[in-house]
């Protein structure tokens, strides 16, 4: 089976059921920071360190961000795939940064309400959140310097990644697929390249790609759709890149990182569009869910948390940003998303050199 347009309507995929799922993960290992006493994240002691939480769910986030984005960007004007981009991500972390700043900093600051609310902190921290290329972790005089979100460390990443695409875009015309393979491929020989000469280059890659394996995701979602037409979803397909995946962690676990990038893209897009489906309504709580975990835990452990049993802030926590994230949707990201602008899809064949 090959992935067609119908796909893409809501009713037909399972992305945002995987979406929430991937926020559901981070919420997750963060909260495992909260144990007193600490024991660990689940899936880190049952893989021996190998895999985190959060960090798979922050790959299933930047595997359909990158296949989904793409979408985006070969059906819209240059303008409008920037304007849609921006809608998407702006509102809601702007008004998360302005509740940020009026509740957990007001809250929980040491700081007089006037000094506070004056420190050129607190406003570094509205004016460069809520247009987040960069983004500033800490309010002054709250949580003894510590993060009040951190994260957030991933929002600035996304956006440039939606440049990068873009860049690619117009570099090759209208040759989507040239772009994306050329950027796909040098990506997955950067992450060979530093298994087979360590030290110098090693360095010298992690300093010009800091985020390289998230970097790596987001492209293998992007190529995964721009080939939707040559790459079938096949269960045969997954197995054998099961195998493959196993066989490279038993065998050659320091240069298994391609068959488990190969492996876990391939398992997400085919998640997404495999029966059954997860259908969740019109409201995709996933973004907002998010941005507030993190300060929602934060907020309720400097609360109560001492005086909660575990599995007592887990529940607590969820509610709230559950609530905080279905708000977040309805009443700002859903009207911002009305305002995108849409053009009718590009045939496949228009995408090749």
């Amino acid at each position: 089976m090959y992935i067609h347009e119908k796909t893409f309507e809501r009713k037909q995929n399972n992305f945002d059921a995987l979406r929430l799922l991937a926020a559901l993960m981070v919420f997750a290992s963060h909260a495992t920071m909260y144990q007193r006493p600490y024991k660990g994240e689940p899936l880190e002691l049952l893989t021996d360190g190998k895999f985190h939480l959060s960090s798979c769910g922050l790959y299933i986030f930047f595997t359909l961000s990158g296949f989904l984005v793409c979408r985006s960007l070969s059906q819209t004007t240059v303008k409008d795939y920037l304007r849609n981009r921006l809608l998407r991500i702006i509102p809601g972390i702007s008004v998360c940064t302005l509740l940020t700043v009026l509740v957990t900093g007001l809250f929980f600051t040491t700081l007089p309400f006037v000094q506070f609310i004056t420190h050129v902190q607190t406003w570094h921290f509205l004016a460069q959140n809520a247009l987040p290329f960069r983004v500033v972790f800490t309010l002054p005089g709250a949580f003894d310097g510590r993060s009040v979100n951190s994260s957030l460390w991933t929002i600035p990443l996304e956006l440039k990644l939606y440049c990068l695409l873009l860049i690619g875009y117009l570099l090759k015309g209208s040759s989507l697929r040239i772009a994306i393979g050329i950027v796909w491929c040098s990506i997955l020989l950067a992450s060979l390249m530093t298994k087979l000469f360590p030290g110098t280059f090693a360095q010298s890659i992690q300093a010009f790609l800091p985020e390289r394996t998230l970097i790596t995701y987001f492209m293998s979602g992007a190529f995964f759709y721009i080939f939707r037409d040559k790459i079938p979803v096949k269960g045969t397909i997954w197995l054998a890149l099961l195998i493959v995946w196993l066989f490279a962690l038993k065998v050659f676990p320091a240069y298994s990182s391609v068959p488990t990038v190969l492996f876990f893209v391939y398992t997400v897009i085919c998640i997404g569009v495999c029966k059954p489906m997860v259908y969740l309504g019109t409201a995709d709580i996933s973004y907002g869910f998010y941005l507030y975990s993190y300060p929602v835990q934060l907020c309720v452990d400097q609360a109560w948390g001492h005086q909660m049993k575990y599995w007592q802030f887990n529940t607590i926590t969820l509610a709230i940003t559950l609530i905080l994230a279905v708000a977040s949707w309805h009443v700002v990201e859903k009207k911002a998303l009305s305002l995108k602008k849409h053009r009718r899809p590009v045939a496949i064949e228009k995408l090749v050199a």
